[in-house]
């Protein structure tokens, strides 16, 4: 499966290398959002302003099933 933009090439490498999980820092994105992605899902945090800035945490899907709330 193609994707385009720096979340493909993240994902693909994270399929490539066999990773479950992988924190993200100073992404710049605005908002706070989680969507899936294939077999990911990613978890957003970011603030707007002058200068954006945000964190995020992407994770294989089976491992939802052990995040407790």
């Amino acid at each position: 499966m193609k994707r385009s933009g720096i979340l493909g090439e993240i994902l693909e490498t994270m399929r490539k290398l066999n990773l479950m999980i992988m924190f993200l820092q100073e992404t710049k994105r605005p908002g706070d959002d989680t969507y899936r992605s294939g077999e990911y899902y990613t978890v957003n945090c970011g603030r707007s302003g002058r200068e954006p800035y945000g964190v995020a945490i992407i994770l294989h899907f089976s491992l939802l099933k052990h995040i407790v709330a």
